[in-house]
């Protein structure tokens, strides 16, 4: 590894001195490590180490936090003095050679068992999505066709009936009135006929106008819920992808992942951590206009 290649396993009860004097186990060359004067003791229980400054011209930090005396030094923390900087882990400290040199201590070469290197990473841009929140909007069926007023009795009544009077006059006519008559009544049948078919075409009419409009609007419906499981599903990949499952955090954790410092305080789901799942509220709302009823 090019940083933190070097490691000291700390020996539990005896101090391992950090500074710029001749006794020091680890001195500090830097400009930024005069007069410092720094012991790190491991506890008895080997659970944690003591971090104690006795001296230092410059700020002494815990994970970029500034100590004043003494400090508790768990697994994965920071210590930087100065110019120096030291990653603390199971009772050993990793640190690389840049402006230090070692005193009697046994130093050794160790590579941590991680995926990029360690600690040190390259930020890169977060490629944020902004969620759709357009609502969806669906349509009403088409206009209703109007029935057609369809009365066989008022429609057919008066020919008839003009049919049924010739009938009964045919008697007291002559010849001549008799064919002209007779003509009249043809005449008035291929009426009722035309009458009757047209009754029926009208009601056919009616009744194909009203399976074309209930078929276009399935096929519209149908369109429409595709439309939104399509919509649905991308939107519960955008949280996927924004919101890692608590295996994926543990992961990120253990391996120091770069993923970690992807979020900034000016974030909207800064410091937002996955629990579990649950049923939320779509953000994308379906419109659509209820039926008014009396």
């Amino acid at each position: 590894m090019d940083n933190f290649g070097w490691s000291i396993a700390l020996v539990p009860g005896t101090p391992l001195i950090i500074g710029d004097t001749p006794d020091a186990h680890i001195q500090l060359q830097g400009a930024y490590g005069r007069a410092a004067r720094i012991a790190l003791q491991m506890d008895k229980s080997m659970m944690y180490s003591i971090l104690s400054k006795y001296s230092g011209d410059y700020d002494t930090c815990v994970n970029d936090k500034i100590i004043q005396k003494s400090a508790k030094i768990n697994n994965h923390d920071f210590i930087s003095i100065g110019d120096f900087m030291a990653y603390y882990n199971r009772g050993k400290i990793y640190f690389d050679y840049g402006v230090i040199k070692t005193n009697g201590v046994d130093v050794r070469p160790e590579s941590m068992s991680i995926q990029t290197t360690y600690p040190v990473f390259i930020r890169n841009t977060r490629i944020q999505v902004k969620m759709d929140e357009t609502p969806i909007d669906i349509l009403e069926p088409g206009t209703v066709p109007k029935k057609p007023e369809l009365n066989l009795i008022t429609t057919l009544f008066p020919p008839v009936f003009m049919m049924a009077m010739m009938m009964l006059l045919k008697g007291t006519m002559s010849g001549s009135s008799s064919s002209f008559m007779m003509f009249s009544v043809c005449s008035m049948g291929v009426g009722v006929l035309t009458s009757i078919f047209g009754i029926v075409n009208r009601e056919k009419q009616y009744k194909k106008t009203c399976i074309e409009r209930q078929d276009t609007y399935k096929l519209y419906i149908e369109k429409k819920r595709k439309e939104i499981e399509n919509i649905r599903r991308e939107e519960l990949d955008c949280l996927n992808d924004q919101y890692y499952s608590t295996v994926q955090d543990i992961s990120h954790i253990e391996n120091f992942d770069t993923t970690l410092f992807d979020r900034i305080p000016t974030d909207h789901d800064f410091l937002e951590v996955y629990l579990g799942r649950g049923n939320v509220e779509s953000l994308r709302q379906i419109n659509y206009k209820k039926q008014e009823k009396l």
